[in-house]
């Protein structure tokens, strides 16, 4: 259920902004460096819609992987975020803006020796830099701090779920 609403709020945000600008999809390989879990890699996809000259809204998801070295265990993070872009130049190729939003992060870890751990919601913040290739594609980076905590399913307490998320790749306007 939380999907959902996350997936139609994000789609009704990009279908109501102004449809006179260009729709960005960013897409490229990512990395989030979880607090008290080990590092994941894994892949992320971003919308991003004009709804202002200098203000974007983003959709986005990753596809995160990573191991618990200590307890050999591997888990899964599916963070969902809706958010906005906001830039901080405009007319210029090297293109920086700040990034702020929510998020719902699924989980899905071996519980051999992690407890089994619930999603919850968080959000993040960041700033990344983008320049152009050409008129349709562009090179991007960013990074964003998470804020998030994983319940533990059977007991009380959390597993702290905060960190740096490290994004590069390409992006094509439509």
């Amino acid at each position: 259920m939380r999907l959902l609403t996350i997936l139609f709020t994000g789609i009704f945000l990009l279908s109501s902004a102004n449809t006179t600008q260009a729709l960005d999809i960013d897409f490229g390989p990512t990395y989030w460096d979880v607090e008290d879990l080990d590092a994941a890699w894994g892949a992320s996809v971003r919308l991003s819609q004009p709804v202002h000259e200098w203000v974007d809204v983003t959709f986005g998801a990753a596809w995160l992987l990573g191991e618990e070295d200590l307890a050999d265990d591997d888990f899964m993070l599916i963070p969902i975020d809706l958010g906005l872009k906001v830039h901080l130049t405009s007319g210029c190729d090297l293109a920086p803006y700040l990034l702020a939003g929510a998020s719902y992060v699924f989980i899905d870890n071996d519980h051999d020796h992690l407890p089994k751990l619930d999603g919850d919601w968080g959000a993040y913040t960041g700033a990344g830099v983008s320049y152009p290739l050409n008129d349709d594609w562009k090179v991007y980076s960013d990074v964003i701090f998470r804020f998030v905590n994983f319940d533990i399913e059977d007991g009380p307490g959390h597993i702290n779920g905060h960190g740096l998320q490290a994004t590069a790749g390409l992006s094509y306007t439509f």
